[in-house]
């Protein structure tokens, strides 16, 4: 027999149906009234101590973009997204870019910070849940200004390299994701892909008294052309002020240049794999790099940071860390530490590190393979930069040398692993110098042919000798400590008679005799002994 059963709108009930003797014979828990209209629907959570509330507040917990916009790849999307970015901002509440892709011009999203720095009002929350941002104009995508922590998370941005073939717009440049006078904005978990300009650009995230700089981590970089006309494409670029911005752990593939800083002092960049970059140059540009900074003209530029990241297969002729200065403030030092730096560069060039203008910097546990074998290539390339430390690096594989100083350049020298043939440390002149922070010694073995033994210390790090005529031979060293050394010379492999040596600048004569004091070839060996000024107790 059919029963009508009456229930309070928007409220659980249970129903329990029983036979005549009692007996429970259905249950069914959670069934709710018939609800006209969200507002006057109640809501509450099972939780132990949850509070009712109407579901209309439930919903408004978070707003999804398909309350705005399309999402269908056709329709322009621009306005409607620009409408709800704002709205979310304007009431600090989240925003949910649901599954689709948004076609966009160029839209913004703006704050308080441009009238109160840093303001802690408007607050932009940006969630991806399968949602695409597509950029159709060149110019600034979506531009976030003068917001409140801004925090943008698992957007997938694809750019214009489709439309435009990869050429650069140098009077509009086409950007993703700008951000300007935001207060400590996050940029997380984001896939950037198929772009032809600046995947994300950052500028002035503190004034003079205040330091809330960006975090921009976890994120996937891919796929950025490259026009050989301009040096500006790259994923992240840091603006003058956009400095104390921390970027770890992002992956970059297949790009340009992955984090190009116009300063960006304070900042830290680390924990990032940076590999296959699509530069074609077989000329090396020195105001690139894969990491790029330049602090030229600036009064606050370096304190830089760049730790432990990857760098790996860039085969084209470009800097892996690269960070300039003009002097303008030289006492703004740079750390550049544990990096891995292999499969680096072409036959071309391919300088690992380079360094500029920068004092009493740190260059330490990095591990160095460069591809270069052309004349002229450096592992690590320091020019004009005073009592740089250099340690416990691993030199595996490098062009001319492993390190080189020009333009005055001073460094301090500790325990590295030099494993190519090619020389270990070089100065362009008198005016550079080489301190080193341990005894060293170096030993080899030459043939009376003149040749240095395979494997031997002097063979490893590049030492040469000729012989001039009868028992007259040159070792020629690259140590770099003219006045400092001495050398001991015995002969060897049951040779009788004498040996002599004369100490040069950058070389050492030996003669060899026999019995009866004639000139005669002879197999020898050597020990190089330096007499450094130490900056320790040994």
């Amino acid at each position: 027999m059919p029963v009508d059963a009456y229930v309070t709108d928007g409220e659980r009930y249970t129903l329990l149906v029983k036979d005549a003797t009692g007996a429970e014979i259905f249950t069914r828990n959670d069934l709710w009234g018939s609800i006209e209209d969200a507002a006057s629907g109640a809501y509450t959570n099972t939780a132990t101590g949850s509070v009712g509330r109407t579901l209309q507040g439930k919903l408004d917990d978070s707003v999804s973009s398909l309350d705005f916009a399309t999402g269908d790849g056709i329709t322009d999307d621009t306005t409607a997204l620009q409408t709800w970015a704002q709205y979310c901002a304007n009431n600090s509440v989240k925003g949910i870019l649901a599954p689709g892709t948004y076609n966009v011009t160029n839209m913004s999203t703006t704050g308080d910070n441009e009238a109160s720095f840093p303001a802690l009002g408007k607050r932009l929350i940006i969630e991806g849940a399968g949602g695409k941002i597509k950029s159709t104009a060149t110019g600034y995508t979506w531009t976030l200004e003068g917001l409140y922590r801004p925090t943008i998370t698992g957007v997938e941005f694809i750019g214009t390299q489709a439309e435009d073939s990869g050429v650069y717009n140098v009077g509009n440049p086409q950007v993703c994701l700008y951000l300007n006078q935001c207060s400590a904005p996050v940029i997380e978990r984001n896939h950037f892909r198929d772009g032809s300009g600046i995947f994300l650009w950052m500028d002035r995230f503190q004034e003079a008294t205040e330091h809330l700089g960006a975090m921009v981590a976890h994120n996937h970089f891919y796929s950025l052309a490259y026009d050989a006309t301009t040096v500006q494409q790259c994923c992240i670029y840091l603006g003058e002020n956009g400095e104390y911005t921390h970027i770890h752990h992002n992956t970059f593939q297949s790009m340009t240049q992955a984090v190009r800083a116009l300063g960006g002092a304070n900042s830290q960049i680390t924990h990032n794999n940076i590999m296959k970059t699509t530069i074609t140059d077989t000329t090396l540009v020195d105001t690139m790099g894969m990491i790029f900074a330049n602090g030229t003209g600036k009064t606050n530029s370096g304190k830089l940071i760049v730790a432990y990241n990857q760098i790996n297969h860039n085969a084209a002729a470009v800097h892996g860390i690269n960070i300039i200065s003009d002097g303008t403030d030289p006492q703004n030092s740079v750390e550049i530490l544990y990096n891995k730096i292999l499969a680096h560069g072409d036959v071309n060039a391919g300088t690992a590190i380079r360094l500029r203008d920068y004092n009493g910097s740190r260059i330490v546990g990095n591990h160095i393979r460069t591809a270069s074998t052309a004349a002229g290539s450096y592992a690590l390339f320091l020019d004009a930069c005073t009592d740089t430390i250099v340690d416990q690096n691993h030199f595996e594989e490098y062009g001319n040398g492993a390190i080189r100083l020009v333009s005055a350049a001073t460094a301090l020298i500790g325990r590295n692993v030099y494993e190519s043939n090619a020389t270990a440390v070089s100065v362009q002149a008198a005016t550079e110098s080489v301190k080193w922070t341990h005894r060293r010694s170096y030993g080899g073995r030459v043939s009376t042919a003149g040749a240095i033994t395979t494997g031997c210390d002097a063979d490893r790090v590049g030492w040469t000798v000729v012989r001039n005529g009868t028992g007259d031979y040159t070792v020629t060293h690259n140590i770099g400590a003219a006045d400092r050394y001495f050398v001991q010379a015995c002969l060897d492999n049951a040779s009788e008679g004498f040996i002599s040596v004369t100490r040069g600048v950058n070389s050492f004569d030996v003669d060899t005799k026999n019995t009866s004091a004639a000139a005669a070839n002879a197999n020898f060996m050597f020990m190089v002994d330096l007499q450094d000024n130490f900056l320790q107790e040994i």
